[in-house]
Parts: structure tokens; sequence; C-alpha cells
């Protein structure tokens, strides 16, 4: 369909802007695991962890810090993901996206 291709065009932009200015063979998903995290968050493995936005820091300003020195303290409210179910995750992200029957695409 015309929407597909465009969601095609679009990923495969974003994905070479980021091999050529980051040097990564894919791109992050950052706003995709967040959601499927609310989802189905079996599809992570989580860290407790104390964590920080560095305001103060002179190379890290804005940073996310995730201490995860020490045993995980089972008091914490935060938590760190530290794993992805990948084939899971993008079954549900083809769940949401392409109605039955669905035709898988290469990227």
């Amino acid at each position: 369909t015309e929407a597909g291709q465009i969601a095609v065009d679009l990923i495969s932009s974003y994905r070479a802007a980021y091999q050529d200015n980051q040097d990564f063979s894919d791109p992050p998903c950052h706003d995709p695991v967040a959601v499927a995290a609310v989802i189905r968050p079996e599809l992570l493995t989580l860290r407790r962890a104390p964590i920080d936005i560095e305001c103060s820091g002179e190379l890290t300003t804005g940073m996310t810090v995730v201490d995860r020195r020490g045993p995980e303290d089972p008091d914490l409210l935060t938590a760190a993901a530290t794993g992805l179910d990948v084939d899971g995750f993008w079954e549900l992200v083809l769940e949401a996206a392409c109605p039955r029957p669905c035709t898988v695409w290469a990227f």
C-alpha cells in the first residue's frame, strides 16, 4: 500500500542517517520499545538500579546515568532494561502495523 511504502521509506531513511552519522548497523528503536514495555512488559529484562539525569557534568550534561554497580536493591522503584526479546518485539510491531494477513517486508 502507499502508506506501507511511506513507512518503509521513512524507516530506511532513518536507518541510513544512523549508519552515516553514528556508524550503527541498525538504528535504535527507543520509542517503540518504550511502548512495548507498557503493552508487553515480559518482552524486556529489567534490572533495578538507581537512575539519574546528569545535570552538571562537563561531558555528560543531559545524559541518563544508570548505576549498575553492586547487587540489585529490591526496594528501588527505578529499573533499566538490560535485554529485549527481539523476535517478540518485532512480532508485536508487525501485529500493530500490519493487518492480517500480513506480508513481512525486508529493509
